[in-house]
């Protein structure tokens, strides 16, 4: 969908786009997208999860905004999810800075030196699952809700991916981060479980990394940070913490330019898709 387009809920103050007709068939249009979506194409998760919103009341605008992945799937028609057992390198990270504890904890020498190895730079290997998670905050203009989404990659291309709303308000870009990264870690326990089962007897894989661009989320995540940022989130939320303390769960910064999920959260220009579609479909035209 076009870079920065904000769609609006029919009726939504400021939005005088005129409702379509019964003649146009939006719903059956999304429907099919959406088994595009769900099934080989992750590069246009994020565009159909933004026009199935709209299912009710759609107008002209989101019409529009349908007929355009229509004319991007025609034109990348070619393109499907590729794997391949030698697929190398996914991703290198570069060497940042870490953030210094939060004024007032004292966190433990070991959740110090783990923090500082989830930012020293490292290369991954498509070999055993990867995953990436991302959200942008306050996406959705008409409840201020953030956009979640994660990206499972294994043999060069994507193997499980999801974007969605998140169901509460997040106050600072940390909150909805830690928020995302606590819906990706169950479905990383299921990617993680799943590839111990077909990879036997191979010895099983003990834990699954996530790559993360929020240095305070990760904090968060080691329980390194208490603030008036992140008190308030639920209990159900902080499942996260207890995976990356057991080693279940290793999470990996990497910079926000090679976040590949960051195309499921937000609409981005042509440059950023394809450099993040070859990531997930493990090909480019």
């Amino acid at each position: 969908m076009p870079p920065k387009l904000v769609m609006l809920p029919a009726g939504f103050a400021g939005n005088n786009d005129v409702e379509l007709t019964a003649q146009f068939p939006y719903r059956e249009l999304v429907g099919a997208l959406l088994y595009l979506a769900a099934w080989t194409r992750p590069d246009i998760a994020f565009a159909v999860s933004q026009l199935t919103r709209f299912s009710e009341r759609p107008t002209h605008t989101h019409w529009r905004v349908a007929k355009h992945v229509l004319a991007y799937l025609k034109g990348t028609a070619s393109l499907g999810l590729c794997y391949s057992r030698d697929q190398g390198v996914v991703i290198s990270t570069h060497t940042v800075h870490a953030a210094s504890p939060t004024a007032g904890v004292s966190p433990a020498p070991a959740d110090v030196l783990r923090f500082q190895e989830m930012t020293a730079p490292t290369v991954l290997s498509t070999a055993q699952p990867v995953g990436f998670v991302d959200a942008s905050w306050g996406e959705d203009v008409s409840s201020r809700r953030s956009q979640a989404a994660y990206v499972f990659v294994l043999a060069g291309a994507a193997v499980l991916w999801g974007t969605k709303l998140q169901q509460v308000v997040a106050q600072s870009s940390t909150e909805a981060e830690y928020l995302s990264l606590a819906w990706a870690v169950k479905d990383a326990l299921f990617v993680r479980n799943i590839f111990n089962e077909v990879n036997s007897p191979q010895p099983p894989l003990k834990s699954i990394t996530l790559l993360e661009d929020n240095q305070s989320a990760m904090r968060s995540a080691l329980n390194l940070e208490s603030s008036s940022r992140t008190r308030h989130i639920d209990i159900r939320h902080h499942l996260i913490r207890h995976h990356v303390q057991s080693g279940d769960i290793r999470l990996q910064y990497v910079q926000t330019a090679q976040q590949a999920a960051d195309c499921l959260t937000k609409a981005l220009d042509r440059v950023k898709v394809c450099e993040f579609r070859r990531v997930l479909l493990g090909c480019d035209l």
